[in-house]
C-alpha cells in the first residue's frame, strides 16, 4: 500500500462515521513498534478523533499535545500566547481548550481564532496519523485500528472548525514531506550534534552557530520552523546534507509538563461535561 492507500483509508473511514452521523470517540491506533527509531517513548501510538454528528471537531493524541497547542497558540492568538508564558505560575487548566472555549462564549476572544488553532493542532495530528499508518504497514502490512465509542458529547464545548480544510492541509503536508524522502522521521523529532568536529570544519561559523540553535533537544521540527519561520519540510530538507553524514542526528524531545500531558483528556469526557454544563446554566 502506497501513501495514497493510507490517505484514502483514513478518508474513507471519515466519511463512514459522517454518513452514519456519529457522535462520540474514535479511538485510532497503531502496532507496538509502529514508530521512527528516534521515538522510543513506550507508548503505543494512539489518537482519539471527536466526532459531533459525523464531524470531526478535534483530535487528541498522546504526544506532545501541550507542545503542539502551545505552538498554533502563538501563532494565531500570540497576545494571548504572551500573556500565558509570561506566568510561570499560570496552571494549564487556565488555558486548555475548555477554558478557551468558555472565553469564546463570554465573547472575550475570537472564535475564528480559536478555530484557527483547533484546526492546526488537528491537521498535525492527522499528519501523524498518515505518516505512522504508513510506518505500520510498511513493517507489518497490518492497516490501524479504528475503535468507536458512542458518547453524548452534544454539550460539550466545542468550537466547530473546517474539517476538510484541516485534512486537505494534512494531505498536502505529508506528500510533500514523502516526496522530499523524510518520510522516515517525524517532524515530531528534534535536532542533536553528531560529530561535531567534522561539523565545525564543513560549515562557516555563521551555519555553525545557527545549527548549534537548532539541536540543543529542547525543540521539534515543528516548534524550529515556527521559531525561524519557515515550512517545516524546507527546514529539515536544509538539514539533511548533515544528517547524511551523521554532523547532525534525529533524537527525541521531551514532552512538555509530563503530568499536564492532555490538553483535552479523552478519559475526562464525563468528569468534564457535568461541570461544564453547570457552567452554562450559571
Amino acid at each position: 500500500m502506497l501513501s495514497q492507500g493510507i490517505v484514502s483509508g483514513l478518508d474513507n473511514k471519515i466519511r463512514a462515521y459522517r454518513e452514519q452521523q456519529f457522535t462520540g470517540v474514535i479511538k485510532v491506533s497503531a502496532q507496538d513498534g509502529a514508530q521512527s527509531s528516534t521515538q522510543n517513548s513506550g507508548q503505543t501510538p494512539q489518537w482519539f478523533l471527536y466526532s459531533l454528528l459525523g464531524r470531526i471537531v478535534w483530535v487528541q493524541s498522546r504526544r506532545h499535545s501541550l507542545r503542539r497547542w502551545k505552538r498554533h497558540l502563538s501563532i494565531y492568538t500570540p497576545t494571548l500566547y504572551k500573556q500565558i508564558t509570561q506566568r510561570s505560575d499560570l496552571p494549564v487548566e487556565a488555558w486548555n481548550y475548555m477554558s478557551l472555549a468558555r472565553l469564546v462564549k463570554l465573547k472575550k476572544l475570537s472564535e475564528n481564532k480559536l478555530s484557527n488553532v483547533i484546526e492546526g493542532t488537528v491537521a498535525e495530528d492527522l499528519f501523524d496519523i498518515l505518516q505512522v499508518g504508513q510506518w505500520q504497514y510498511d513493517r507489518s502490512r497490518q492497516p490501524l485500528s479504528y475503535e468507536p465509542s458512542a458518547q453524548a458529547l452534544t454539550s460539550f464545548p466545542f468550537v466547530m472548525i473546517n474539517y476538510e480544510r484541516a485534512w486537505r492541509e494534512a494531505k498536502e503536508q505529508w506528500h510533500a514531506w514523502s516526496r522530499a524522502g523524510l518520510a522516515a522521521y517525524s517532524p515530531d523529532c528534534g535536532l542533536a550534534i553528531g560529530n561535531y568536529e567534522m561539523l565545525r570544519r564543513r560549515t562557516s561559523n555563521q551555519t555553525l552557530q545557527t545549527i548549534k540553535a537548532c539541536a540543543h533537544q529542547r525543540s521539534t521540527l515543528r516548534d524550529l520552523a515556527i521559531k525561524f519561520r519557515q515550512p517545516v519540510v524546507l527546514l529539515t530538507k536544509s538539514m539533511l546534507p548533515y544528517i547524511v553524514e551523521d554532523m547532525i542526528t534525529f533524537s527525541e524531545v521531551h514532552r512538555l509538563f509530563e503530568r499536564f500531558s492532555y490538553v483535552f483528556p479523552p478519559e475526562l469526557v464525563a468528569i468534564h461535561l457535568r461541570p461544564w454544563q453547570r457552567c452554562l446554566h450559571e
